[in-house]
């Protein structure tokens, strides 16, 4: 974990992985923390721009990203977009 680097007390460490609830991802590659988090918010806003539910969940599932609003944000992917236009066009 990034927060518990050096912490010796595994009671402290374990306090630190509640507060934080144990989301770590960080990609050093990407530089420092915040580019990583840009980089990886960069990457779930495109797919929600291209409106790829399958593409959304395994983002989801494989980053783990911690994303306010992704619930409804997955119900509005769910949606037919089409659909939802043409409703929108004859109401």
């Amino acid at each position: 974990m990034i927060f518990a680097t050096g912490v010796k007390s595994k009671s402290l460490t374990k306090i630190i992985n509640i507060i934080s609830f144990s989301y770590n991802y960080y990609n050093k590659e990407d530089g420092e923390i915040w580019q990583s988090i840009q980089k990886l918010d960069l990457e779930g806003a495109g797919i929600i721009e291209k409106h790829d539910i399958k593409e959304w969940k395994s983002y989801l599932k494989t980053k783990k990203n911690t994303i306010c609003g992704r619930v409804p944000i997955s119900i509005v992917l769910h949606v037919n977009l089409s659909d939802f236009q043409y409703f929108q066009g004859n109401s």
